[in-house]
């Protein structure tokens, strides 16, 4: 999408290969079943030797650099649509996929300004660059119909009258919009439905492919349906476009059925339908404590998404002002007492790998929720001057990641160590195999050379908690300790400076991580209970918090 100049290669010519069969393997079986495969079409993002060396008299544009990519990495160079070139490419680019894919079904996805600002913000501009690109298509393919994200217009840049430019410039039948994130930021209801041109209902549902719990099963159920009886014929359909998935798989069995709903439903008992489904036979105390997620955890309705990690102690880099409250949407007692009656329920639940995957991961964010009593209990005792009380409930948030990172490595779909497996298994060579995992580690951690979009991919997962996230938190532990202890302010850069020495010298180490599950997930998910089950029956008191960070009106989260 012309967001990056490069990163994290070379890539081999073996590697190009195994992409290349894997693509039209899919592309065959897709034709198979008679789904209609989209190709990508030419959107004139080109490299810089293509104009500089080649064709120096063709006009192109460099774009400014994406999040914090910059230097050799940012900064992508455009052809300019209006350009002779940009026709000539964008056909011969095409025509060699018509050539390797065995013909086309005529549909091209190009996504010109996804998250970068056009050159020139004016309506010629942009008119022009939207029929450059089709026109391209077209060169080639008499019958393309351009099918592209409604996810640039959210930027504020994009005025009413550029949108309108962009999408008036293609004629009616030949543009499908996909509605990328229509559950949290509906662009259908602020472009005239586009303008006319036919859109798709798309849950986003997460961004970076995070892992904590998440969901708004009723605001997506009443958001298709009303988006159905309001813009009828130009809602073609619904879709999914998240960003990573093994995650919240409530939400996908949910999304996958609206395409068949036109009426509102009564999601508690769609939701007792599903676990039928997910398990069996089930308790009670299952179902009461499903009952209680999707009032809670998987019912966020105020319009925020699921992604980043600002708050969420354990995954996020350590700071000694973290941006708190987190986005919190529920109580944490009544995510404490479902997980209670789900685990006190597996008792008489039978060994299965989605019940597991539920336990675990509930599990997991329960505990994740914590930390952030934990977290403030020890910055107050920073700023307090208690190296006691940072040492007692710092060790208290080790003692949790360590207790995290032992739940989640019972669980198959949970394990850093099948993640690496997977990215090592390309490799055809020792260092091929070395520069696939350090891209599989860095993508989830710092994700560029110096953490340019950091953590915006974090997982939790066992030994991506044991062994980076813990060791995070241990070394800003110890750093608040010492300066106390030597009596100096807490020096943000110095600490940063050396974390992040520590997080480059993880992602090039190459170490063995366990692609099985290994321990008894229902026996450990009993004794983290047995732990814990007094801090959440006793009243826990947000004050420290609020005195230590002066949060107006933070609502309590017990």
């Amino acid at each position: 999408m012309g967001n990056l100049e490069g990163w994290g290669g070379p890539l081999s010519s073996s590697w190009y290969s195994k992409q290349l069969q894997l693509q039209q393997n899919i592309i065959s079986r897709m034709r198979s079943f008679g789904m209609i495969p989209v190709l990508p079409g030419f959107g004139g993002h080109i490299p810089k030797a293509l104009v500089s060396r080649l064709f120096p008299t063709s006009k192109y544009y460099k774009l400014k650099p994406w999040n914090k990519f910059t230097g050799k990495y940012g900064g992508t160079f455009l052809l300019d649509p209006q350009d002779p070139l940009f026709k000539k490419v964008g056909a011969a680019f095409v025509e060699m996929q018509k050539q390797l894919y065995n013909g086309t079904d005529h549909v091209y996805n190009a996504d010109i300004f996804n998250e970068m600002d056009p050159p020139q913000l004016t309506s010629a501009f942009i008119t022009n660059t939207s029929i450059g690109v089709y026109n391209a298509m077209l060169a080639s393919d008499s019958d393309a119909v351009w099918l592209m994200q409604g996810w640039m217009f959210l930027s504020s840049v994009w005025k009413p009258e550029l949108v309108e430019a962009w999408l008036q410039a293609i004629p009616y039948g030949k543009l499908i919009i996909l509605d990328l994130a229509s559950d949290i930021y509906p662009l259908y209801d602020q472009t005239n439905a586009f303008y006319g041109h036919p859109f798709i209902w798309c849950m986003i549902e997460n961004f970076g492919g995070t892992t904590r719990l998440y969901g708004q099963l009723t605001g997506v159920m009443k958001g298709v349906i009303s988006a159905r009886k309001t813009y009828k014929s130009f809602m073609i359909g619904t879709g999914m476009t998240p960003e990573g998935i093994n995650q919240n798989d409530i939400n996908f069995e949910l999304m996958n059925e609206m395409g068949w709903r036109n009426e509102e439903f009564n999601i508690s008992d769609w939701t007792l339908s599903y676990i039928k489904r997910r398990y069996g036979d089930y308790p009670k105390m299952v179902s009461d404590a499903w009952l209680i997620l999707i009032d809670t955890i998987y019912n966020c309705n105020d319009g925020r998404e699921n992604g980043g990690y600002d708050g969420r102690i354990p995954v996020m880099r350590p700071q000694l002002n973290a941006k708190l409250p987190v986005h919190m949407w529920y109580s944490i007692k009544d995510l404490y007492n479902a997980w209670k009656l789900m685990v006190k329920g597996s008792d008489y639940m039978p060994l299965i790998d989605t019940f597991r995957n539920d336990l675990v991961r509930l599990g997991t964010q329960v505990l994740e929720d914590l930390s952030i009593v934990f977290y403030t209990q020890m910055v107050s005792g920073y700023f307090n001057k208690s190296t006691l009380n940072v040492e007692k409930y710092g060790s208290k948030i080790t003692v949790l990641l360590t207790d995290m990172d032992r739940l989640l490595a019972t669980d198959q779909y949970s394990l850093l160590g099948r993640w690496i497996q997977s990215a090592r298994s390309m490799g055809d060579t020792l260092n091929e195999t070395k520069l696939l995992e350090y891209n599989a580690k860095n993508q989830i951690t710092l994700w560029g050379p110096n953490g340019e979009i950091r953590d915006y991919a974090n997982k939790n997962w066992a030994g991506l908690v044991g062994s980076f996230y813990f060791e995070r938190w241990n070394m800003f532990i110890n750093f608040l300790s010492d300066s106390l202890k030597r009596g100096v302010p807490y020096d943000d850069s110095a600490f940063v400076s050396k974390l992040l020495q520590f997080e480059k010298k993880w992602n090039n180490e190459i170490k063995e991580f366990s692609a099985d599950p290994t321990g008894d997930a229902f026996g450990i998910s009993h004794q983290l209970l047995r732990a814990y089950e007094k801090v959440f029956e006793s009243e826990i008191s947000m004050t420290v918090f609020k005195e230590a960070f002066k949060v107006p009106d933070m609502p309590l989260l017990f």
